[in-house]
């Protein structure tokens, strides 16, 4: 987890330095709903709590998402998933 935060702080720092001032980051998952047995989703729904706090700043992170409503801002659509994060190409994605 500490690892998979670290990679989305280094990754947001970069992405403003390259001029996007609020990255936004999809934390991917075999599933879109968080589910005990899985881990990555257990990981990527703190991931998103964290940033929602701030933690860091100026990012915007959904997770757990899966591949397609990653991509996809219609497929986020169907499965209601409202964010900014589904479709957005410039997008960072952690697996």
């Amino acid at each position: 987890m500490k690892e998979k935060h670290c990679i989305v702080l280094n990754a947001s720092r970069l992405a403003q330095k390259l001029g996007i001032q609020r990255p936004t980051v999809a934390a991917l998952a075999p599933i879109e709903i968080v589910n005990p047995a899985i881990p990555s989703t257990i990981e990527a729904a703190a991931l998103a709590k964290m940033c929602e706090r701030g933690q860091p700043e100026d990012v915007i992170l959904e997770g757990p998402l899966a591949m397609d409503n990653a991509e996809s801002s219609d497929a986020a659509m169907h499965k209601g998933i409202s964010s900014p994060v589904p479709g957005n190409k410039e997008k960072i994605k952690i697996y």
